[in-house]
């Protein structure tokens, strides 16, 4: 193997197999794959852990890259004071599901890139999406943030302080975590039951491990009741968008599932006005933007309300769904624009 120290114009990614973690691999950062190597230089260094999280296809992911991971002055402020990790959600989904519960539970949504600021020890006392590299609009950009969070890491008062947050935050998370364990296969990276704080290592859960075996599930007659439906259906009415369709207002998302329960609710319930909802919005997003006029397919959401601009992303699980809900649309109205799509 090559001398690393001799390879300045590349990082530690470089020996990565991820295509994402390649990618990053000729970042100024100097980027740690999750590693025990990483986690033993910030004990032995006395340095936070910088955690950004990603996929290949993200679009945030790369416009965050671009600006922050390439850009010098930000590389300095990381390598001088952090130790940052870079983990590809899509190589290891356990990482992933528990930083981003910690996101979720932190700041109400989530996303990727995901952003965490961590003690050595895992534990995090930060969580974001998408920065810029500076500030605007009275908020605070990544150099801000990591300017401040070093300064309040060399002050051992205010270093405390962090180290209690992330005591609390990583309590409250396995809290919520360990309540759906009976539920879920997934290991928790916050159990000492599962996870090996000194390898960074899952317990019992490896990328290439067989994957659990799932009984099938069943419903009883009484799984799903009428009042539940009803909730469900008076929620989406009230946030109908009578206008353009969808729900809510920008961004707006397919979520073809959501329509796909509309057309059914409306023929299990005989409710006309359900059905309306959903080929309003199946129509407006077909017209729109959102969906590729000349390439086929549709985008993951618009940014506007009227569906006119898209967030440039085709998912394929997006449109699986989306193909679902048009042929739903068609087996219920014979339209065949429908059937077209």
């Amino acid at each position: 193997m090559q001398n690393y120290a001799e390879e300045q114009m590349s990082n530690r990614l470089k020996y990565e197999k991820s295509p994402y973690l390649l990618q990053h691999a000729d970042n100024p950062v100097d980027w740690y794959p999750w590693s025990r190597d990483a986690f033993e230089k910030a004990k032995t260094e006395n340095k936070p852990i910088f955690l950004s999280i990603g996929y290949s296809t993200c679009h945030w992911c790369h416009v965050m890259a671009h600006e922050s991971f390439e850009d010098s002055e930000v590389a300095d402020i990381l390598n001088r004071s952090f130790v940052s990790v870079k983990v590809d959600r899509e190589e290891r989904p356990d990482i992933d599901s528990v930083y981003m519960a910690v996101c979720q539970a932190v700041t109400g949504s989530g996303g990727w890139p995901l952003t965490i600021i961590m003690t050595p020890e895992q534990k995090p006392f930060f969580a974001a999406t998408y920065l810029l590299k500076n500030g605007r609009f009275g908020q605070a950009g990544l150099t801000e943030l990591l300017v401040y969070v070093s300064k309040l890491w060399a002050d051992e008062t205010e270093k405390k302080k962090l180290l209690e947050s992330a005591e609390r935050i990583t309590e409250a998370v396995a809290g919520i975590k360990n309540s759906n364990r009976k539920n879920s296969h997934s290991a928790d990276i916050f159990s000492t039951e599962n996870f090996d704080p000194h390898s960074g290592q899952v317990r019992g859960r490896h990328l290439h491990d067989k994957q659990p075996q799932f009984e099938p599930l069943r419903f009883s007659e009484n799984s799903f009741n009428n009042e539940l439906l009803e909730k469900a259906y008076m929620s989406f009415a009230s946030r109908f968008d009578k206008k353009y369709g969808g729900f809510g207002s920008a961004p707006k998302f397919p979520a073809p599932h959501n329509l796909i329960f509309l057309m059914n609710y409306s023929i299990y319930e005989n409710k006309t006005e359900a059905c309306r909802m959903a080929l309003a919005t199946l129509d407006a997003m077909a017209d729109g933007g959102i969906c590729d006029q000349i390439g086929g397919g549709f985008s993951r959401y618009s940014t506007d309300e009227k569906w006119l601009a898209p967030h440039f992303e085709k998912m394929l699980y997006d449109n699986a769904l989306l193909l679902s809900a048009y042929i739903k649309a068609y087996q219920l109205t014979q339209n065949e624009r429908y059937a077209d799509i």
